[in-house]
């Protein structure tokens, strides 16, 4: 069978793998950068695969194509941070925030209804000057359709 037209897959030993979820890690690129204090979409701009292209690299978020409960993760490194400054990494849904200073966060069939939510990673830092990382494993956000 076509690979791209395979919903589930059941292999030899019962393990169920459904290649087509939609998924994302994206990572930021090309340089790091500094921003002043206040609330930051973090800029995560590629991709190491992004199943269904539902994660814009321009954008910076993830748009769900269908409905269901989706498990999404954001890691936020800073740098030159002063000592005694507050931050905070925070999920934004739909341009609000819904969880903040996890790292994980599950989102639900109940709050996810239509096609059109998207999410986003944003921090909050009242430093007037901090570095974010740039490369694969320093400012990331992930998720994937559970169900």
């Amino acid at each position: 069978a076509d690979e791209a037209n395979v919903a589930m897959k059941i292999d030899g030993l019962g393990r169920v793998t459904m290649p087509n979820q939609p998924s994302f890690y994206a990572h930021r690129t090309g340089s790091n950068y500094t921003v002043g204090s206040g609330y930051h979409k973090v800029q995560i701009n590629g991709t190491r695969f992004n199943v269904g292209s539902n994660y814009s690299t321009t954008n910076h978020r993830f748009t769900a194509p269908v409905a269901g409960v989706y498990q999404f993760n954001g890691n936020v490194n800073i740098y030159a941070c002063a000592t005694g400054s507050v931050f905070a990494a925070i999920l934004y849904v739909n341009g609000s925030s819904y969880t903040q200073g996890g790292r994980s966060y599950s989102y639900g069939t109940g709050d996810l209804v239509t096609t059109v939510d998207y999410v986003e990673l944003w921090f909050y830092s009242n430093d007037a000057s901090v570095g974010l990382s740039a490369g694969t494993t320093w400012n990331v956000f992930t998720g994937y359709l559970v169900g």
